[in-house]
């Protein structure tokens, strides 16, 4: 979570430690700079709010996941 230490934060881990949350509070001036660190963490990352950001994730991974499905195969 280092990405994230300039920001004002708020982390939860379940009690199974099978899922961690992370509350951040950032300016809008900050806001690339996030996006590009959340895609960082892969398919695994789920963001839950705000929606705009949900929605912009799951868009830039079906654009990568498509340049990966029409990649030729290697035999």
């Amino acid at each position: 979570m280092s990405f994230f230490s300039p920001y004002d934060k708020e982390a939860h881990v379940t009690d199974d430690f099978q899922r961690y949350e992370l509350t951040l509070h950032y300016d809008e001036d900050d806001a690339e700079d996030i996006f590009e660190k959340l895609l960082s963490f892969g398919p695994r990352l789920v963001v839950l709010a705000p929606a705009e950001t949900r929605a912009a994730i799951i868009d830039a991974w079906r654009a990568l996941r498509a340049l990966y499905d029409d990649a030729p195969k290697e035999p």
